[in-house]
C-alpha cells in the first residue's frame, strides 16, 4: 500500500504538470495572438505612414517639376523675346542700310541723268552746229 500515495502523489504530479503545460501553451498562444496582434497593428501603421510619405513624396515631386517647368517655360520666354528684339533690331539695321543704299543710288542715277542730259546736250548742240556751219558755208570759222 505504499505505493498506492506514490501513486496517488505521481498521479497529481502529472496532472499538475498537464495542467501546468496546457496553462502555459494557453500563455503560449495569448501571447503568440498578441504578438501577432500587436504585429498586424504596427504593420497597418507602417503602410499608412508609408502611405502618407509617399503621397507627401509625390506632392513634393510634383512642385518641384512645377516650379522647374515654370522657370524653364519663362526662361523660353524671355530668350524668345530677347531673340525677337535682336531680330527686330537687325531688320532695321538692315532697313537703314537698304535705304541708305537706296538714297545714295538715286541720287548718283539724278547725277548721273544730269551728267547724261548735259552730255546729249552738249553733243545734240555740237551736232547741229557742225551741220548748220558746213552746210550753210560757215566752216570757216571752225578752222579758228
Amino acid at each position: 500500500m505504499q505505493l498506492q500515495p506514490h501513486l496517488n502523489q505521481l498521479h497529481k504530479s502529472t496532472k499538475s504538470e498537464t495542467l501546468l503545460a496546457s496553462w502555459m501553451n494557453h500563455v503560449q498562444s495569448s501571447r503568440t495572438k498578441a504578438v501577432k496582434d500587436e504585429a498586424e497593428s504596427d504593420l497597418v501603421a507602417l503602410r499608412e505612414a508609408t502611405d502618407r510619405e509617399l503621397i507627401e513624396l509625390q506632392m513634393n515631386t510634383q512642385r518641384q517639376i512645377n516650379s522647374l517647368t515654370e522657370r524653364h517655360e519663362n526662361d523660353i520666354v524671355r530668350l524668345t523675346q530677347d531673340h525677337k528684339e535682336e531680330v527686330r533690331r537687325l531688320e532695321q539695321l538692315n532697313l537703314d542700310k537698304v535705304q541708305h543704299a537706296e538714297t545714295a543710288f538715286e541720287n548718283l542715277m539724278g547725277e548721273t541723268e544730269t551728267q547724261n542730259g548735259l552730255i546729249f546736250k552738249n553733243l545734240a548742240v555740237s551736232i547741229y552746229l557742225r551741220r548748220f556751219l558746213v552746210e550753210d558755208g560757215y566752216d570757216r570759222f571752225l578752222t579758228t
